[in-house]
């Protein structure tokens, strides 16, 4: 037994050191792997060094490179010290050497590394890096792998060729670096004598704005963050940074000394992922522009009583707590609150990522002993007048009062805790969205809840009043007004909003029209194009799928996926589907008498149809009319040409005019194409629109127009809802 446990100690030992030696074999693949990519970069031509830090242990160097468009990366470089002789002959010796023609070209132990028998260049070709992945002319990064003990090298990432035995010593490429000697580059030495340069950051030709974008990855709604940034530039040539962000976004730009300062982005409580263009202009003429991905964490708030209890947060699978506190608990979607029995409020924080990858943020807030928890801080009112429920959660008594004669609460005397209070709005007729503030109080505490209501809606002059139903999607076109309709032709949706559906409103179908019907109807605009459509229900607000599982249609005021939609339609019936969300199809519910959204029509779900405007078009009222230079003008966007700046060109094929509008500073095309020489007033022409910023696609769609006005070459096409383009035959 003995003589046993010797045998097993041993047998551990020796697992215990083929372990260490193969968790040194993984670092230093990866150690060699990143002194490849590093030299790969340093080679491109397309980096700048920013700094240089010498290693702790002396071992190398931390090097920052600065690109072309300003992103800053870190890289490390290895000087075979310390240990680190990369001398042993076992040892992929992976090195670059400068041959007779000028060019660098990737070595393996000493001798040329060589793909499909020909030499792997390493600065790239004509200033591009080795990772297109082509042959050895052009460049391709190596790649080091270690399997079954021994050494293999790739420059495709698929054919592996043997280098040798594994050891555990890794080499050095670089022997020292001198950022000394000369002011406008850094040397760099290599094993055996031979050295190159890359230039430093403050030599760079054109104007550089530096900062870290990392921390902009993920911004909280309603939260700002703040970065240093330093400009690059020229002595002598002063400069200006602007920026461009989102609507409702605010981007602050401060200066301070040594042209350094710092930038602030703070997102609103309803910000969606966007993104931001700073533009740098020299008083030489010269710019830079750079554009910062923002990505937008998710937050959600939950408000629970002193009591506490259980809470199922919706969408979530696993939730995380953010640092401590021991009244939370969680499990799955559930968290559970202990009960406060102290006289002040508390909060924790959680988080979780939804199956689309978007990082949320949960915050429980709990209120404190004797507090009043209400279930909303605003709500909306329907512009037709409603009674609203609203639900307070208290454990003290409380007294409501309305501070707006158009909204009254019932009771207006006292209630007890989980009382139901119900708002009774009157219908808006003042032609401007309005607001109430309902107040609960009891003794010393307070909370108020704001009544939001929209102005009814009334039929814009031009509109002709009569729906018919539509048959084919083709036929939509931005601008248009519709209706969402039951397939029965029985219910329209309503503007009642219920925060997860739209309630039904009767309407009268004869001869597939419906021309008669109440303000309560909601009447829908269309705006972008097909294959995008937003669905404007008025005051800047879209209808969107709820981002879950939920059967929810919301109204909502940006515009994402969940508020884009796809329209197709089938024997009159229509489908109208979210670009995201799981349960995106608008439908009709008969037996809960409401609109929302499904993942597909079954026994108690059932199709909608669209019913469109018919048009009464007057081409002398066009709003179209009123704009007067050429360009594009859509509710989506809007572009009109700039003299001075912007180049026109037209060309026909047959009597097809293609129009555009270019500016080759900033590689914008604005591109309209279909026009028919010969069409007069009055005619209906179907547009493509193609509409591109430096390869970024802005618009592409098609749309149909009349002919508005014809003025020698230059023709007016609207749709008599202010869409259109002014172009030139």
């Amino acid at each position: 037994m003995l003589a046993g446990c010797n045998g097993l100690k041993e047998v551990n030992s020796r697992l215990d050191e083929q372990e260490e030696r193969i968790a040194a074999l993984e670092e230093q693949v990866a150690r060699i792997n990143d002194q490849i990519d590093a030299m790969d970069k340093l080679l491109s031509g397309k980096y700048f060094i920013r700094d240089v830090y010498e290693l702790e242990d002396g071992s190398g160097y931390k090097l920052l490179l600065v690109d072309s468009d300003g992103k800053i990366s870190e890289k490390t470089v290895y000087n075979g010290e310390d240990g680190v002789d990369g001398k042993n002959a076992e040892t992929p010796l992976v090195g670059i050497r400068k041959d007779a023609d000028g060019n660098w070209y990737w070595t393996l132990n000493g001798e040329w590394l060589l793909s499909n028998g020909e030499k792997v260049r390493a600065n790239g070709n004509d200033g591009q890096d080795g990772q297109d992945g082509q042959d050895g002319q052009n460049g391709a990064t190596p790649q080091i792998k270690l399997e079954n003990g021994k050494w293999y090298v790739s420059t495709d990432g698929v054919t592996w060729n043997y280098a040798g035995e594994a050891v555990t010593e890794v080499t050095g490429l670089i022997t020292s670096i001198d950022t000394e000697s000369d002011p406008y580059n850094v040397i760099f030495t290599l094993d055996g004598g031979a050295s190159f340069t890359v230039p430093k950051a403050a030599s760079a030709v054109k104007l550089q704005l530096l900062f870290d974008e990392t921390p902009f990855a993920e911004i909280s709604q309603g939260e700002a963050v703040t970065v240093d940034y330093e400009v690059i530039v020229p002595d002598g040539i002063t400069f200006t940074i602007t920026s461009y962000e989102p609507a409702g976004w605010t981007v602050v730009i401060t200066p301070a000394e040594n042209k350094k300062g710092r930038i602030t982005i703070a997102l609103p409580s309803d910000a969606a992922a966007g993104k931001v263009l700073f533009a740098v202009t020299g008083s030489d003429g010269s710019s830079f522009v750079r554009i910062v991905e923002v990505g937008v964490q998710l937050k959600e708030q939950y408000t629970t009583d002193s009591a506490g209890g259980s809470l199922v947060i919706s969408g979530a699978t696993a939730l995380a707590l953010v640092g401590t506190a021991d009244w939370v608990t969680v499990s799955g979607n559930t968290v559970t609150v202990k009960e406060n029995t102290s006289y002040d409020s508390r909060t924790a924080t959680l988080t979780y990522q939804d199956k689309e990858g978007h990082t949320h943020i949960v915050v429980i807030v709990q209120a404190q002993k004797d507090a009043i928890v209400l279930s909303a801080s605003q709500i909306s009112a329907a512009p037709a007048g409603e009674e609203i429920v609203f639900v307070v959660s208290t454990n003290v008594i409380v007294e409501a009062s309305s501070d707006a004669g158009w909204l009254t609460v019932d009771p207006l005397t006292k209630g007890l805790e989980n009382k139901n209070f119900t708002f009774t709005a009157e219908a808006n007729e003042s032609g401007q969205a309005r607001s109430a503030t309902v107040k609960f109080v009891s003794g010393t505490l307070s909370q108020s809840v704001i009544v939001n209501q929209d102005a009814k809606e009334t039929k814009p002059a031009g509109g002709s009043g009569v729906f018919t139903l539509l048959t084919d999607a083709s036929d939509l076109a931005e601008g248009d007004r519709i209706l969402i309709v039951n397939a029965e032709g029985t219910y329209a949706m309503g503007q009642q909003v219920n925060s997860n559906y739209r309630n039904q409103q009767a309407v009268t179908v004869s001869d597939n029209s419906i021309s008669d019907f109440s303000d309560n109807v909601q009447i829908v605009t269309l705006e972008g194009s097909a294959g995008a459509w937003n669905l404007s229900v008025g005051d800047g607000s879209y209808l969107a799928a709820q981002n879950s599982k939920s059967n929810y249609l919301q109204t909502v005021a940006s515009v994402n996926n969940y508020s884009t939609w796809t329209i197709s339609i089938s024997g009159g019936e229509a489908t109208i589907k979210a670009l995201s969300g799981e349960r995106a199809t608008i439908c009709h519910n008969p037996t809960a008498s409401r609109f929302s959204c499904y993942g597909g029509l079954s026994s108690s779900v059932k199709a909608v149809s669209i019913y469109k405007e018919e048009s009464n078009y007057d081409p002398a009222q066009d709003p179209i009319l009123q704009k007067s230079s050429l360009g594009c003008y859509l509710s989506s966007n809007t572009r009109s040409y700039v003299k001075g700046t912007d180049q026109i060109v037209r060309a026909y094929e047959g009597n097809s005019l293609t129009f555009a509008i270019l500016n080759p500073a900033s590689k914008e095309q604005l591109q309209i194409s279909g026009f028919d020489k010969t069409c007069s007033t009055g005619d209906i022409v179907s547009l493509s629109v193609n509409w591109f910023k430096d390869s970024q696609k802005v618009l592409s769609g098609t749309w149909k127009m009349h002919v508005a006005k014809v003025n020698g070459d230059i023709v007016w096409l609207g749709n008599g809802h202010g869409n259109g383009f002014i172009i030139k035959k």
